[in-house]
């Protein structure tokens, strides 16, 4: 299973007027209540004899209100963060603040995590300048390199100013989007079928961001269909499945994929930003209710470790040269799984480039494409009879490519479906 990287927020402990304070306050309540079923949330304070207060909440601790009142040192967050919490543990930290004079932020204060300011003040209370170096700081932290940043980056670095007279529900959809979250995401069927749908609960952060200052579209692409019965106990990255809701705009579109892969007990294999793998799966709670989609992430397969998807755990190499209990020479068993899945144009398409003498990197996307399959339906044990296909495709190739074809079989002997996505590493 993959952990899902937590936020941090903190919120400084400085005195102000009643009405500003309980402001703040109602806003991390907020903050809490909707990001827990997102991703983890933990609390962190200024104090330094206890800078994290509470580990994976659920609600805003209350009794947080009756803390001492002290000067917030950026220091003493920036130990918190450092000394208390794993690089994997964490995506992003919210500082929600007053965003008054009152507040410093030193010029030399560096973190290893983006961060993120929300400041809760009437507009007239609000500092320019307090507000200026928060959006610096915010930038530099997501591009330490200092080269020039692009316009999305330029709004998710930007600070957010919430007016006690505002809608706190707008501020918070604001800080999604910002921190990387997704409530909304297309979903594109081919050309003909593209419609949008909400995500409950919201997509967290590190599926969106593949990358420090990446681009977050947040668009679902079919790979391919299969039959439900396929996949009795995938195993699921997530202990979640997020629910997709129909909205008005594309509500006919929606009913209609709900149901026809409903009526057809089917289900599709997607990339979500063309990184993250997932199930896109109909539901429904009784027989007379209308078909409802979800989305359930599988593990991973020729996905690269990044900041916010650490490596694998190496799983145990078995020899795919032979499985018991499964025939391949069982024409009807070989032809039924391929078909249900889709992989015979894919096995085609790969053979046409073949034949085109294409260089090794460039057969990766077809290759990807199969092992994908393999992986989504747990048919590891099916790898061998890919190989086997393939070795009977020697005599339609190019003698050039040759080399390129056995590379592929022996790591797919060897290794199955998951040697593919080290194979990768090395085109």
């Amino acid at each position: 299973m993959t952990k899902v990287p937590g936020i941090i927020v903190a919120v400084d402990l400085l005195m102000r007027p009643e009405e500003l304070d309980a402001a703040i306050f109602l806003f991390a309540k907020k903050f809490v209540e909707a990001f827990h079923l997102v991703c983890p949330v933990h609390v962190v304070t200024f104090d330094p004899k206890a800078p994290v207060y509470a580990r994976n909440v659920q609600s805003f601790p209350e009794e947080l209100k009756k803390a001492p009142r002290t000067t917030s040192l950026l220091s003493l967050l920036q130990k918190s963060v450092e000394e208390e919490f794993r690089f994997d543990e964490i995506h992003s930290v919210v500082l929600i603040s007053c965003g008054t004079t009152e507040f410093y932020i030193p010029s030399d204060f560096t973190l290893s995590v983006p961060l993120h300011f929300v400041f809760v003040a009437p507009e007239e209370m609000l500092d320019a300048d307090v507000g200026a170096t928060a959006w610096a700081l915010s930038l530099r932290l997501r591009n330490p390199t200092g080269q020039r940043p692009r316009e999305e980056l330029l709004e998710a670095s930007q600070p957010t100013f919430t007016d006690l007279f505002d809608s706190l529900d707008d501020s918070l959809d604001a800080v999604a989007a910002k921190l990387g979250c997704r409530k909304t995401i297309s979903i594109a069927l081919g050309e003909n079928v593209q419609f949008q749908a909400n995500c409950t609960p919201w997509l967290p952060p590190f599926r969106a961001h593949a990358k420090w200052n990446g681009d977050s579209v947040g668009r679902l692409s079919a790979l391919g269909s299969m039959k439900a019965t396929l996949l009795p106990n995938v195993a699921s990255a997530e202990e979640s499945i997020y629910a997709l809701r129909r909205i008005v705009e594309s509500a006919e579109a929606y009913t209609a994929v709900a149901k026809s892969l409903g009526a057809h007990g089917a289900l599709l294999v997607c990339f979500l930003d063309g990184v993250q793998q997932c199930l896109l799966r109909p539901v429904r709670s009784a027989p007379d209710d209308s078909w409802e989609l979800t989305i359930q992430f599988v593990q991973s397969f020729g996905v690269e470790p990044n900041r916010w998807l650490p490596a694998k755990t190496p799983l145990p190499k078995p020899s795919y040269a032979a499985a018991a209990g499964v025939s391949y020479q069982s024409s009807a068993l070989r032809n039924n799984w391929i078909n249900d899945n889709g992989l015979q144009a894919e096995i085609h398409k790969l053979m046409r480039n073949l034949k085109g003498e294409a260089k090794l990197d460039a057969l990766y996307p077809d290759v990807n494409r199969i092992g994908v399959h393999g992986i989504a339906t747990t048919q590891h044990d099916f790898a061998p009879l890919i190989a086997k296909i393939l070795e009977g495709r020697f005599s339609m190739i190019p003698p050039v490519c040759h080399g390129h074809l056995r590379l592929l079989i022996d790591v797919l002997r060897k290794d199955g479906f998951e040697g593919w996505s080290v194979l990768k590493r090395t085109m």
